[in-house]
C-alpha cells in the first residue's frame, strides 16, 4: 500500500472511531456574536464567548447528554440548546416571538431588567428548542468582572437538561432533580457562596460541571505547557478581572445589599413547581425560575 494511501486510510479510521464520542441528542449551539454587543461590557465579552466555546467541546456536554438520555429512555430525538445576547428587552422579546414563545411581553421584560441570563424550552411548528439569553446591562458585567462567565454558562446549561428531559418527553414527577427555590439554602448561600443555584441538589450539579470543566482547562494547559518546554501557565478567560467595587455573590449578606439568585423558565412541565396552578398558562406557567436574578 502506498504512503498516501496509508495516510487517507489512517484519517478515516479516526474519523470512524471518533464518531460515536461527537454523537450526541444534547446538541448546545453558540449563537453570541462575535463582535461584542454589550455596551459598558470590554475584553469580559470576549472570556464568555471563549467559554461558551470551551465548554461545548468539554466533557459537560457529554455528561449532560448522558443525563437526559438516561432519563429520556427509548425517546432519542435530538434537542437544540443555543445560547444567545440580548442588547435591550424589545429584541429579547422579538426573538423569543420568532422561535414560538407564548411567554408575555410583561414577564420578559421583567427578565430582562432584573437578571444576568434566562433559560426557556419553546416550541414552533412542533419542534421544541431551549433558549438561553445572556442579558447585555450591569447584572452580566458584576458577573463577568467576578470570573463567573463559565459558572454563568453552565447553570444555565443544568436548567436546560431539565428542559431537554422535558422536551423528549420525561415528566416532571420522574426529574433527577428540581429547581425550585429553597429560601434556607439561598440564605446561607448568600453569606457563603453561590447565592443562585437555587437549591441543595441543583447546587451539587453546577458544582460538579464546573469543577469538571476547570479541571478539564488545567490539564489541558499543563499538556500545553510541557509540550511548550515547561513553565507557568497563564490563563486570562474567567478569571477575576481588577476592578473597583462590583458586586458578588460571595460577599453579600441576604440582610442588605444585593446578591444574585438564578431562576428558570420551563415548559409546560413547570406550571406545579411553585404553586397548585396547572394549566393557566399555554406552553408554560406563570411561574418559573431560570436566570441569574437580583434581589
Amino acid at each position: 500500500m502506498k504512503p498516501t494511501h496509508k495516510l487517507i486510510l489512517a484519517v478515516l479510521l479516526a474519523l470512524f472511531w471518533t464518531a460515536p464520542a461527537m454523537a450526541g441528542h444534547f446538541n448546545v449551539i453558540n449563537k453570541l456574536p462575535k463582535t461584542n454587543p454589550c455596551k459598558g461590557i470590554k475584553t469580559e465579552y470576549a472570556d464568555l464567548n471563549k467559554a461558551v466555546d470551551d465548554i461545548i467541546k468539554s466533557a459537560v456536554i457529554g455528561d449532560i447528554d448522558k443525563t437526559v438520555d438516561a432519563a429520556a429512555g427509548d425517546n432519542k430525538d435530538t434537542v437544540d440548546v443555543e445560547i444567545n445576547a440580548a442588547t435591550d428587552a424589545a429584541s429579547y422579546q422579538k426573538a423569543m416571538h420568532d422561535a414560538g414563545t407564548t411567554r408575555s411581553d410583561d414577564e420578559m421584560q421583567g427578565w430582562f431588567d432584573n437578571a444576568v441570563a434566562h433559560t426557556d424550552l419553546v416550541e414552533k411548528d412542533g419542534k421544541k428548542k431551549v433558549m438561553v439569553f445572556v442579558f447585555c446591562g450591569d447584572h452580566l458585567k458584576a458577573r463577568l468582572l467576578d470570573g463567573n462567565g463559565a459558572r454563568t454558562i453552565i447553570h444555565e446549561l443544568v436548567h436546560a437538561q431539565l428542559y431537554a428531559m422535558s422536551a423528549r418527553g420525561v415528566p416532571p414527577d420522574k426529574e433527577p432533580y428540581k429547581e425550585d427555590d429553597d429560601s434556607k439554602f439561598i440564605e446561607d448561600q448568600g453569606r457563603t457562596g453561590h447565592a443562585d443555584e437555587h437549591n441543595s441538589d441543583f447546587n451539587k450539579i453546577v458544582e460538579r460541571l464546573t469543577n469538571l470543566f476547570t479541571d478539564e482547562k488545567k490539564k489541558a494547559e499543563k499538556k500545553t505547557t510541557e509540550k511548550k518546554g515547561g513553565g507557568s501557565t497563564k490563563t486570562t478567560s474567567d478569571k477575576p478581572k481588577k476592578h473597583g467595587k462590583a458586586p458578588t455573590e460571595a460577599a453579600t449578606a441576604p440582610t442588605g445589599g444585593v446578591h444574585f439568585s438564578i431562576g428558570v423558565i420551563g415548559g409546560d412541565r413547570r406550571d406545579d413547581r411553585r404553586d397548585d396552578r396547572h394549566g393557566d398558562a399555554p406552553f408554560g406557567g406563570a411561574n418559573n425560575n431560570s436566570g441569574f436574578k437580583m434581589h
